[in-house]
């Protein structure tokens, strides 16, 4: 990870939390609101306002929730982003420029879920497995998008003959980026 992609994230990371701090402080004060609507309930408020202020109180605090779990899930999709990124640099995915390398990443990971790596799911929610029945894996979805209408994005290896290859990147990478991504790296 580039000290610019550090940078960025620490900075998503410090906003995010100002705001998840701000939506915590909202939350508090509704319930400190819902205390003082009891007491008002106590003191002989009408059902009609009673009504009325419990359905506001719940109205804001469903907007607080929401807008929580948004900046939750745009956080968990950045650093994502970062992961994957780092995860394909490490097994040697070589694309055409950065923003290739952004594009690469971006359909790598979609379809995928992270829990200690990168999964991938069948729509019933199954762990998808590659050919040589393994979970499939990074590598998997790299050789998919070579062999398929996108390799244009990688960067063609060159050899000593005169044309350029966007080969498959062999099986024993996927284990060794695995190894690493668990052997503790963390982002």
């Amino acid at each position: 990870m580039t000290e610019e992609e550090i940078a960025a994230l620490q900075e998503v990371n410090k906003s995010l939390t100002e705001r998840v701090n701000q939506l915590e402080s909202i939350n508090v004060s509704l319930v400190d609101q819902k205390k003082e609507l009891k007491l008002k309930l106590e003191d002989g408020l009408t059902d009609e306002e009673a009504k009325t202020e419990i359905n506001n109180l719940k109205a804001l605090l469903e907007v607080s929730d929401s807008e929580k779990s948004e900046l939750i899930d745009g956080h968990s999709q950045q650093i994502n982003g970062m992961r994957m990124k780092d995860a394909l640099r490490d097994a040697g995915v070589l694309a055409q420029n950065d923003d290739a390398m952004s594009a690469i990443s971006s359909l790598v990971l979609d379809g995928s879920s992270y829990d200690d790596g990168f999964l991938y799911k069948n729509e019933d929610g199954s762990t998808k497995y590659n050919e040589a029945n393994k979970p499939y894996g990074i590598i998997d979805k790299v050789n998919e998008l070579k062999e398929g209408n996108k390799s244009y994005l990688f960067a063609p290896i060159k050899g000593g003959g005169g044309s350029e290859n966007h080969a498959p990147i062999a099986e024993t990478t996927k284990t060794d980026i695995n190894s690493i991504i668990n052997a503790g790296l963390t982002y």
